[in-house]
């Protein structure tokens, strides 16, 4: 009885584990092209993106020529407009919509996942639109990292 004891305790007590083996495939991510009038945002969303493969750690960030995979994207609408008012009718809150266009292709150049993604965020008028912006990079590589991880 108390051997049975031992391994009900045991079995319920089991836990998983995901161990790297070490190897990971690589991926190289140019600075996403920007079509709009908005400055900077290129840069914003693939440091976004860059660090956070970095820190998943499934994938590896490398050069061009070291590359199984090249993860590259277009910028192709970025707008920014008010969301809410407050009582005197002065701005609250904006909102900024983005567009882009993402290609996953591995070194064959043979499409492994692509598509629109179209996201907004909205952020308060009192913070510079450099935060509205780093949100939505953030809000946008959350997209494409699960999009990419997905398609494996």
């Amino acid at each position: 009885m108390r051997k049975l004891w031992i391994l009900v305790v045991l079995s319920l007590s089991c836990t998983y584990s995901f161990v790297s083996t070490g190897h990971s495939e690589k991926v190289y991510i140019p600075m996403m092209e920007n079509k709009t009038v908005r400055p900077g945002l290129e840069s914003a969303i693939t440091q976004a993106l860059t660090d956070a493969l970095i820190q998943d750690g499934r994938l590896r960030v490398v050069n061009k020529n070291s590359a199984k995979y090249v993860l590259s994207g277009i910028i192709e609408k970025y707008e920014r407009n008010p969301a809410t008012y407050d009582a005197a009718g002065s701005i609250k809150e904006y909102k900024i919509n983005v567009s882009l266009s993402i290609n996953y292709k591995n070194s064959a150049n043979k499409k492994v996942w692509g598509g629109k993604i179209n996201e907004n965020i909205i952020y308060s008028a009192n913070l510079p639109e450099e935060n509205g912006i780093k949100k939505l990079a953030s809000k946008i590589k959350d997209d494409i990292l699960r999009q990419i991880l997905e398609s494996w």
